[in-house]
């Protein structure tokens, strides 16, 4: 999905905004399809921890705040984890 990677600034970009429009953007009643859509969240954020973690390291504070706000609003189980892990590269 990101042919550059998080390795070059404009791949960093794409994925740190991509996460964010998802999260913003994300229907928000479910009704009976709850449960499928967090279990979609979940794998998203599970495929994605690594690169998020790494583009972390290298954002600027828009880029890095940015992607703590996507993991806010979606709300993941994981949030505490990567942000920690987030916070902790970046510093």
């Amino acid at each position: 999905m990101f042919p550059n990677g998080v390795e070059t600034d404009d791949g960093r970009e794409m994925l740190i905004n991509t996460m964010m429009t998802f999260a913003s953007c994300r229907p928000k009643n479910y009704g009976m399809y709850r449960q499928y859509a967090w279990q979609e969240i979940e794998e998203l954020v599970a495929n994605y921890e690594h690169d998020l973690c790494e583009a972390g390291e290298k954002a600027d504070p828009e880029q890095l705040t940015r992607l703590v706000q996507s993991l806010y609003i979606m709300q993941t189980c994981d949030f505490e984890n990567i942000f920690w892990r987030v916070e902790r590269r970046t510093n």
